[in-house]
């Protein structure tokens, strides 16, 4: 009689991520989070899932370096102004370009602005106001 084939091993359960973010579900921002949440499982052939929670519905912004490490998420947008204390140099980098026009010749001139600030001051890429914080 033949040997029956052995049964392929049961597909590992993803990794779930949490990811919390204190803007309305509908914000425009928000809009490209959930589309993130809802890309990772495919991309990653559902080897990851992410967990969505918006609205601030698992914590307050004012509370989500606290609650990272707290492990109460896994990441979170991280809202300068609700982190204050803790980022007191956050934005620094921006100010010199605030006065540029909204065209395309003052995003230009403002990105100019900003090579020629990290080129002066490397150490400002460590500091930049876009950030995601976790794991």
């Amino acid at each position: 009689t033949p040997t029956p084939e052995p049964k392929p091993a049961p597909a590992p359960e993803p990794v779930i991520l949490k990811f919390a973010y204190d803007m309305p579900k509908t914000g425009g921002t928000a809009q490209g989070w959930n589309w993130f949440g809802e890309q990772v499982p495919i991309r990653t052939n559902g080897r990851v899932k992410v967990d969505v929670y918006p609205g601030g519905t698992l914590f307050k912004a004012t509370e989500g370096l606290n609650a990272i490490q707290a492990g109460q998420a896994d990441f979170t947008n991280g809202a300068i102004s609700a982190n204050r204390k803790a980022l007191p140099v956050c934005s620094v980098f921006y100010l010199p370009t605030c006065h540029f026009p909204n065209t395309m010749e003052g995003m230009a001139a403002s990105r100019k602005t900003g090579r020629e600030l990290l080129a002066k001051y490397p150490v400002m890429n460590l500091r930049h106001s876009t950030f995601t914080l976790g794991m």
